[in-house]
């Protein structure tokens, strides 16, 4: 049955992602960051600051585990915080120089290991992975 491969494929994927995320977990510290804390700031690259909040939204953890990552960022000198003018309530982070270097040295480092991935596939190949790849996403993060 179709389905039954495709959920196979599925599974199948997800555990060599998740044994490549051990192996390649080294990448993203290359700028002294882990995996967590590189999900956590990547919002920041574009200069805006975001609130606490937003930031563990789009990490998908908790607002008491982003705080507790935000606090080591602030002692290591990656992230600066300071209180919204507009919401008391609301703390608002950005990233400092050296923050920002430290996030691009990792993100550089996990490009090329895509792009590894990349060269690797048939010409024929890269379209529809990036196709599917995209379309997966929005049915992963649609679905339940």
């Amino acid at each position: 049955m179709e389905a039954d491969q495709f959920s196979e494929a599925m599974e199948k994927f997800f555990r060599a992602m998740r044994r490549a995320r051990t192996r390649w977990s080294g990448d993203l510290e290359a700028g002294g960051l882990t995996a967590a804390q590189h999900i956590l700031l990547v919002p920041l690259l574009d200069g805006q600051e975001r609130s606490v909040r937003q930031l563990a939204e789009g990490a998908a953890v908790s607002s008491p585990t982003a705080t507790r990552m935000l606090d080591a960022l602030e002692r290591d000198g990656t992230i600066v915080r300071r209180p919204s003018q507009t919401d008391r309530r609301c703390v608002l982070v950005a990233l400092t120089d050296a923050g920002r270097e430290a996030l691009k040295a990792g993100r550089t480092a996990a490009r090329a290991r895509r792009r590894a991935i990349y060269d690797r596939l048939e010409p024929s190949e890269r379209a529809d992975a990036e196709r599917i790849l995209r379309r997966l996403a929005v049915l992963t993060d649609e679905t339940p």
